[in-house]
């Protein structure tokens, strides 16, 4: 006698982010139904092309969520911003919207299976330089993008106790195939001219985007406490300089990595603010980011992920960054 599984269904938000593109096309790859929330109006080529449900709706509005939650064995939270022209943006959206999708979750009929979230080392703050941040150290975020993001967290985590298990996962910088962010980065590798924040030497922890997705699909197919969450990075400590170093050997360049002393980059993020506010567009670098590049180390370790769930990050940097530098090239980014 045939059995047949019935395929697990799954509602995305933040679909249209670099990485919930990456996740809808591996989830539909794997035989899920995928709803993938996209705003009204957007462009949905890519995520139609998946196969994907597209669901109209904001991440901020409960009711537009509730076909995407009703009856989903798995939701992937992964809605958010990262740039802003003003702190309370971060708050209407990373916060604002973790409370309506909890809402959005109690409402429901038929009621949702589990909740990941996709959130951030910076919900968690900076490290020592000697010492990556771990599961068991205190959360003290930094920027209010961190804050944003820790309050999410703990507003789904508060409001669907004893309803729903979430747990949470809290990457570094992600970086990966139609990624924005580091683009600029490399664009400027490629001018052979780069700079950092602070005469001192400084250390981060990255993880490649496929690294991200096969780390969420591990937690939708385990059972995790509820409010558990988990850092993850590729297990090595960088800097931008190795970083400018990387990427110009990939683009055949060797570009300059000047150090600005950080009252210096406070000044120039304060003034890169104050123009994104002019043309009413939040830019890469801004206040926030200044007081990011300020600290000596944003680093974290994976060892719970390893050890609870078993699973391990594969793509080492060098690696990923041919990847990555591959896909831009091809695709006219860079």
């Amino acid at each position: 006698m045939l059995i047949f599984a019935m395929a697990r269904t799954a509602f995305v938000t933040g679909a249209r982010g670099f990485v919930g593109q990456g996740l809808v096309e591996v989830l539909v790859r794997d035989g899920w139904n995928v709803r993938a929330l996209s705003r009204p109006g957007a462009d949905n080529t890519f995520l139609a092309a998946t196969g994907a449900q597209i669901i109209d709706g904001y991440i901020t509005d409960w009711r537009s969520l509730l076909h995407g939650v009703a009856g989903a064995d798995v939701i992937f939270h992964l809605a958010g911003i990262t740039r802003a022209l003003y702190p309370r943006e971060f708050y209407r959206v990373n916060h604002g919207g973790s409370i309506a999708l909890a809402h959005a979750c109690l409402q429901a009929s038929p009621f949702p299976g589990k909740l990941i979230v996709l959130s951030s080392l910076a919900a968690g703050g900076p490290s020592r330089l000697d010492r990556p941040r771990t599961e068991d150290d205190p959360d003290t975020p930094l920027t209010p993008y961190g804050r944003s993001k820790h309050a999410g967290e703990k507003a789904l985590v508060s409001l669907l106790e004893g309803r729903l298990p979430v747990s949470v996962l809290r990457p570094p910088g992600i970086y990966g195939p139609r990624d924005r962010d580091y683009l600029e980065f490399f664009k400027m590798v490629r001018s052979r001219l780069t700079f950092t924040v602070g005469l001192r030497d400084r250390a981060m922890s990255m993880v490649y985007v496929d690294d991200v997705i096969n780390a969420m699909l591990r937690m939708a197919d385990i059972s995790i406490p509820h409010g558990r969450f988990y850092y993850l990075s590729d297990g090595e400590y960088h800097s931008w300089e190795q970083l400018a170093r990387m990427a110009g050997e990939l683009l055949g360049k060797k570009p300059i990595v000047i150090k600005l002393p950080s009252p210096l980059g406070t000044v120039v993020g304060e003034i890169s603010e104050m123009w994104g506010r002019f043309i009413k567009k939040p830019l890469a670098y801004n206040r926030v980011r200044a007081a990011k590049a300020r600290q000596r180390a944003w680093t974290c370790r994976s060892n719970y992920m390893s050890e609870e769930l078993g699973f391990t990050p594969a793509v080492e940097l060098k690696v990923g960054l041919s990847i990555t530098m591959r896909w831009y090239l091809e695709h006219g980014w860079l």
